[in-house]
């Protein structure tokens, strides 16, 4: 088992020109978890047998890279081609995933919705948790025909594919209170297989 100690500090933002073999995504190993700023922690049981991109939580609930629930209207739209983008990625920036699907807003309204997926790339990124080489993983999520924007940005620490840190930008003055930014306070990650 590996601790981060706590470090504190501001994001910092360097390339750490990985090779296409250490550039690939998975889930943390059972047992792993990441504790976070104002959210509670997640805890993980391994990778889902069928997909090696949905991490399994202590809960059982399906995560897409260890963060996103897998029963969310994007995911029910567009897993299949964001796991097959993703799970082919070996560095550098991957092909935009771009998935529209219908829902309803809070006042039960039809609406579409318009999400576009990209793997940015890696680089290094420090946190409270401690300093990682990362894996950049950006969604931008729009209702159609509104001015309801925000930008999600996540970082999966490369050596254990724990998500280490999610900063949004609401582009609008309504903003969704379960997308929020956040970073790792700790992160216990145990080896595969243990």
């Amino acid at each position: 088992m590996l601790k981060f100690a706590l470090v504190a500090g501001a994001l910092m933002v360097v390339s750490t020109g990985l090779s296409a073999q250490e550039a690939s995504l998975r889930c943390p190993a059972p047992g792993s978890k990441v504790e976070r700023t104002n959210l509670p922690t997640i805890a993980y049981r391994g990778a889902d047998p069928a997909s090696p991109l949905v991490c399994l939580d202590q809960a059982r609930q399906p995560r897409f890279l260890g963060y996103w629930s897998t029963q969310s209207a994007f995911f029910n739209a567009g897993g299949k081609q964001l796991l097959s983008t993703f799970a082919e990625w070996k560095g550098g920036p991957s092909r935009v995933v771009n998935i529209d699907y219908f829902g309803s807003d809070r006042y039960g309204n039809s609406t579409t919705a318009n999400e576009k997926w990209q793997i940015l790339g890696q680089e290094r990124v420090d946190v409270h948790a401690g300093s990682f080489d990362a894996v950049k993983v950006r969604r931008i999520f729009s209702i159609v025909g509104t001015n309801y924007v925000f930008t999600e940005t996540l970082w999966i620490d490369r050596a254990s594919g724990t998500p280490v840190r999610s900063v949004v930008d609401h582009m609008n003055a309504t903003m969704s209170p379960d997308v929020t930014s956040w970073q790792a306070t700790e992160v216990i990650t145990r080896p595969s297989g243990s």
